[in-house]
């Protein structure tokens, strides 16, 4: 089996200045900008109340330290 993962993360100091931080592990760009059109797609109709989310899957994770 193959696994490909795109990763963003927003990293914000207490300062409030942010950096974002993008990893790209198999995908190609014609894949990335596909999958972008359908993330913009679906947020869309999500907004526009066109699309009903009945289920949403959350993963948290806690820090250790906690």
């Amino acid at each position: 089996m193959e696994t490909k993962t795109y990763t963003v993360t927003l990293k914000t100091d207490d300062d409030g200045k942010s950096q974002m931080h993008r990893r790209n592990d198999g995908f190609n760009i014609l894949e990335l900008a596909g999958i972008a059109g359908l993330l913009l797609k679906e947020f869309a109709g999500i907004l526009g109340e066109e699309i009903k989310v009945d289920t949403i899957t959350r993963e948290v994770v806690m820090d250790e330290k906690e």
